[in-house]
């Protein structure tokens, strides 16, 4: 099995990456360099999360053969370890091979600190470089990719301007409080050391966040009653943010229109106008088109070049809205529906899922699995204990995390949980249990960050939203955030089970992960393992050089002091080019780094009394509180949405079941409105009723309406779809919603 872990690692991650990207963005609409960005840095930020444990296991693993080799007094076997023939050390004596054997997803050595060198590069060239410039290259509102370029240069120059300032800043306090002479490799640890620090400041923000939100939310998933209410909570937000994004588009498409009208085809600008024109929704365009062939020449103010610039900018953000909360409002709908189906099925004697409405496709898992008689007894009995018993798992988890982040530092007692289990799994050998424990944790971790950076919603400039509808500017935004969190994520957990020499302060061969390479002498044969903050960790000097040694070893601040002795010779590159050194920047390796993640203790309060929640209703970003009265009126609002959209569906389900009965009546004449008896049809673009002859066939309404009432309600639901030019009616926030019944809602 050497490598093959690693490989198939390495295959299923990308597909779950390609799997997620397809999920959140447009494979066939959205850019190339977009997406390759984005799946990328996924791809590399899942990967670090995936190999970790097989790192954390090898490395055990290498560590136990260095243990037998020193009770055998095999001092060689030392500097193999160090090196690349671990795999030699099991076969060398026989006592040896029954104590360490290899692990079944061990990885030979050389494989994994050039992996993580490429995974770490990459990422960070992704997050500083290239993803910044992408966002601002998808934004800008230029026609060409000179001017597109242009912009995104002038853009990231404030960019990277600012984090030049913290990085002279950090620059100044390091050379004002340390005596050793800069050289380019130490500037480098200090600029990866800054966004190391960087990364773990947002980490305990979200991870405070997700560790009880996440919990909370599966507990209460299993009340139908909260589910519901929160539902009709969102449909009264979204029909809000729906209304003012057909009203943002109506009023982009009016300055569009003004433009379209004032720039003549000879005009040098009217290529300009054309691109923005082919970003606009096909009615819009249409109706544009027939203004201008029934306009008399009427002269508007010519604009600019700029000014163009911006609309077309403009323009690509209200689309872009304006389809998410069109998508977005849909698959509320469909979750109503769904909830209020299950509620009414809940009380059914049949035991079987009714719904309102049929399933626009059914696959073959509902038909010979998923059956109405079996999602009957998953959503009414078995759902509820299951969400119940997945968040009390979920909250012992978030427990130990807790603790163990309050704790991690103590090495003498282990007090922190997770070291413990793996501890008690590394004198046993168990490197199954300490792979699964390794990943179960990463993975809840990791889970509670990722999907708090799936939540957030910045305004409207960041929002990812699933069914292909995230715009560039967001997906690139993700990327960032995940490149830049996940670094410091492992790095944390390695903490956690004491795996890190920073915190263990233990002799023994560190991870690939922290400990790229090592650094051997020659002539003097003394093999210096660098961990991630550059301190030595095993140090064994057998001549002359002791003196070189110690002196770097009594710094006060630890280089990598190798570079230092003129007899060393550097096989791989140290780790301090990789991860950074903190111990530089004292007041970050010996206050920041050791008690900043017990704020997540204190975040994890905050979340629990809602008190970010609360914070937001203040300024009028609504959250769902249920114990809040604003958040009742929502309910409420919601709910008569909700009911609204009900009956218009059903109204539209019955047309076409008595358009399906007409037909089944009289064949396909009658499908064509002329029968031979008389009667005609309303087709989709007639306007006249549908006669009936009570001695033939009858059809009854529940509501009481007539035929001519049901059509005239049905086409003002498309109302706001059709082509004129003023689109925004009195209604105002329930634009796209069907009227309601006369006198009920006069007050709305």
């Amino acid at each position: 099995m050497s490598g093959a872990a690693l490989a198939i690692v390495v295959v299923v991650v990308f597909f779950l990456a390609l799997y997620l990207l397809q999920r959140y963005g447009d494979l066939w609409k959205q850019q190339r360099l977009v997406l390759l960005g984005t799946l990328l840095s996924w791809y590399l930020c899942f990967l670090i999360v995936f190999i970790l444990p097989l790192d954390v296991s090898t490395t055990i693993y290498k560590q136990c053969v260095h243990d037998s080799s020193n009770r055998t007094g095999s001092v060689a076997g030392v500097r193999h370890i160090t090196h690349s023939e671990a795999s030699s050390f099991p076969h060398s004596s026989h006592s040896t091979t029954k104590v360490c054997v290899e692990p079944w997803s061990y990885i030979p050595d050389g494989v994994l600190p050039v992996f993580w060198r490429v995974v770490y590069w990459t990422s960070q060239f992704l997050t500083w470089l290239l993803l910044p410039f992408m966002q601002s290259y998808a934004r800008s509102g230029a026609f060409s990719m000179v001017g597109k370029i242009k912009t995104a240069l002038i853009e990231n120059a404030i960019y990277y301007g600012t984090y030049l300032l913290i990085f002279v800043s950090l620059l100044i306090y390091v050379s004002a409080h340390s005596l050793w002479n800069h050289t380019w490799a130490e500037l480098l640890t200090i600029g990866i050391t800054a966004a190391n620090t960087w990364g773990l400041f947002l980490l305990v923000l979200l991870l405070g966040y997700g560790l009880v939100e996440i919990p909370r939310s599966y507990w209460l998933s299993s009340s139908h009653v909260y589910l519901l209410s929160k539902t009709y909570f969102k449909a009264a937000k979204m029909a809000t943010e729906k209304a003012a994004a057909e009203e943002n588009l109506a009023d982009v498409m009016d300055e569009v229109a003004d433009v379209h009208a004032s720039v003549k085809y000879n005009h040098f600008l009217r290529k300009c106008v054309d691109t923005i024109l082919t970003k606009c929704p096909i009615e819009y365009q249409e109706e544009m088109g027939r203004n201008v062939e029934t306009s008399h020449g009427e002269q508007n103010v010519l604009p600019t070049k700029r000014s163009l610039f911006n609309l077309h900018k403009k323009v690509i953000s209200a689309v872009q809205r304006h389809r998410q909360t069109q998508v977005q409002w849909l698959i509320l709908l469909e979750e109503a529906f769904h909830l209020e189906d299950v509620a009414k099925s809940k009380s059914s004697p049949l035991r079987r899922f009714t719904r309102s409405f049929p399933l626009a496709h059914h696959g073959w898992i509902r038909r010979f699995i998923y059956t109405p008689t079996v999602e009957w007894y998953w959503e009414c009995v078995f759902r509820q204990g299951f969400c119940r018993l997945l968040a009390v798992v979920l909250c012992l988890l978030s427990a130990a995390v807790v603790w163990s982040e309050c704790t991690f530092f103590s090495t003498h007692p282990v007090l922190s949980l997770f070291a413990v289990f793996i501890q008690m799994a590394e004198k046993h050998y168990n490197y199954v249990c300490i792979e699964m424990a390794s990943f179960v944790i990463i993975l809840f971790m990791c889970v509670c960050v990722y999907s708090t950076v799936f939540r957030i919603r910045v305004f409207n400039y960041y929002n990812l939203v699933p069914h292909h509808q995230t715009d560039a500017y967001s997906l690139q935004f993700s990327g960032m955030l995940f490149c830049r969190l996940t670094p410091p994520l492992c790095l944390n957990f390695l903490g956690l089970i004491h795996m890190d020499s920073a915190v263990s302060h233990q002799d023994r061969i560190q991870t690939s992960y922290t400990s790229v390479g090592s650094t051997y002498s020659t002539q003097t044969q003394t093999v210096v393992l660098i961990n991630m903050y550059n301190a030595p960790i095993t140090q064994k000097p057998l001549s002359r050089n002791t003196e070189c040694t110690k002196k770097h070893a009594k710094m006060s601040n630890p280089l990598c002091y190798h570079t230092k002795c003129s007899n060393a010779v550097s096989l791989f590159p140290s780790l301090c080019q990789i991860m950074g050194s903190m111990h530089l920047l004292s007041f970050i390796s010996d206050g920041f780094y050791i008690y900043y993640p017990m704020l997540v203790l204190l975040l994890c309060f905050a979340t629990f009394y809602n008190l970010g929640s609360r914070c937001l209703n203040l300024l009028g970003l609504y959250q769902y509180i249920a114990d809040d009265e604003l958040a009742s009126d929502l309910v409420d609002e919601g709910r008569e949405l909700i009911r609204r959209e009900r009956k218009r569906r059903q109204r539209a389900e019955e047309g076409q079941n008595r358009r399906w009965a007409w037909k089944e009546q009289y064949g396909v004449q009658g499908a064509t409105g002329r029968t031979r008896t008389g009667y005609t049809e309303l087709n989709g673009d007639q306007t006249s009723p549908v006669l009936e002859k009570k001695n033939d066939i009858t059809f009854t309404r529940r509501d009481g309406k007539t035929e001519e009432e049901q059509q005239a309600s049905l086409l003002q639901d498309y109302s706001s779809d059709d082509g004129s030019q003023n689109r925004r009616s009195a209604g105002g926030r329930y634009l796209s919603l069907s009227p309601p019944l006369k006198g009920i809602f006069d007050d709305v």
